[in-house]
């Protein structure tokens, strides 16, 4: 039943996200070089997967706002079974972005680890390719400092949509 309930909510996610801008999914993914690509105001909606140096494979769902082309904050969770979220990250994003498709960015922050219920602060940088004003690819690597278990490195990598 739970697989049932997260397939459907993958669906209305995925046909929301297409109904939203009214275009194919050729032009999604046309590459777009002499566009502002990164522009203010925007809400960028993060679909990843992500593996640290103690955990297994996981999946998240992240959400960010941009105030200007350069700042911005985001969140994001993350899990590795089909329950409640393990993790939240909250956290101070900035990217000096590029007419050129490609944005580095670094943030920090804190969250909330729930398995082992504890407090984290955080550390990433990664790299995002946009495609066009609406899809990109990112990836970034993050160290978190936990409150009361050792200090991991994870990785994360996925699809950005931006409304």
């Amino acid at each position: 039943m739970i697989k049932f309930r997260i397939l459907a909510a993958m669906a209305l996610l995925a046909g929301a996200m297409g109904g939203a801008r009214g275009t194919y999914w050729e032009e999604r993914f046309r590459y777009e070089s002499d566009a502002d690509l990164c522009r203010p105001a925007e809400i960028p909606i993060d679909l990843f997967g992500s593996c640290a140096d103690r955990d297994a494979w996981r999946g998240g769902l992240g959400a960010n706002f941009f105030s200007s082309r350069m700042i911005g904050i985001g969140v994001d969770s993350q899990t590795d079974r089909c329950q409640s979220p393990q993790h939240a990250n909250g956290s101070p994003i900035v990217r000096p972005p590029s007419n050129t498709g490609f944005a580095p960015y670094r943030f920090g922050g804190a969250g909330c680890d729930w398995d082992n219920t504890q407090w984290t602060a955080q550390g990433r940088r990664g790299l995002e390719l946009r495609f066009n004003k609406v899809v990109g690819l990112f990836a970034d690597r993050r160290r978190a400092f936990p409150e009361d278990t050792p200090d991991f490195r994870s990785a994360r990598a996925g699809i950005r949509v931006t409304f």
